[in-house]
């Protein structure tokens, strides 16, 4: 506990792996995270935001529905050992179910060329034409949008959070994180969604 009364777990406990998506990987966040994750960075950003983000991604983009994850726990991402992994068995379902891809595709947009990396295993429930279909829409859309309306708007959002953000060394530690974290529970969620969408 630290003397502000800020309480944080000691230790980035680990997220139990899902029984449903199993193959995780370092590649790719190593790049984004390369240390382990910060207990702050856990208890505010893994979750409520970029877990929840990638997932409203997946089901804009209609790859998944919302109730193919776990309510309550990490499935897009995963934590072991303190360090973040990516759910290679999601990406690479993505891959099966978009018209045109594959798990191989996703495979190398995501990680390259690795040795040692077992092949995709068809799961029961893999197979969706009704999701294939719906992601084959989002294609369409991806190949003929004439501008991205999403992260225009968000530019403009952001640039108006910096522009009434008040001066930083005005604010205690305790405004500063009651700050952050009410702009990470407005905003997070949805700027990493749009991320992962574009």
């Amino acid at each position: 506990m630290a003397d502000n009364g800020i309480t944080f777990e000691r230790w980035v406990s680990d997220v139990d792996p899902s029984p449903r998506f199993p193959l995780y990987t370092r590649a790719n966040v190593g790049e984004v995270f390369p240390d382990p994750v910060f207990p702050f960075t856990r208890s505010v950003m893994m979750f409520s935001g970029a877990e929840l983000g990638w997932r409203d991604a997946w089901a804009r983009m209609g790859a998944f529905d919302p109730d193919e994850f776990r309510p309550d726990t990490m499935d897009t991402l995963g934590i072991a050992g303190g360090y973040c992994y990516l759910n290679a068995s999601v990406i690479r379902l993505f891959g099966e179910r978009a018209p045109g891809l594959s798990w191989q595709a996703m495979d190398e947009q995501f990680f390259g060329a690795q040795p040692g990396i077992p092949p995709y295993v068809e799961q029961p429930g893999d197979v969706r034409p009704d999701l294939s279909e719906k992601v084959g829409g989002w294609m369409g859309y991806v190949l003929t949008a004439e501008s991205l309306p999403g992260p225009l708007a968000d530019r403009e959002a952001t640039k108006r959070l910096r522009e009434e953000r008040p001066d930083p060394a005005t604010l205690s530690d305790r405004e500063l994180l009651d700050r952050s974290v009410a702009l990470f529970d407005a905003n997070f969620r949805h700027l990493f969604g749009e991320h992962i969408h574009t």
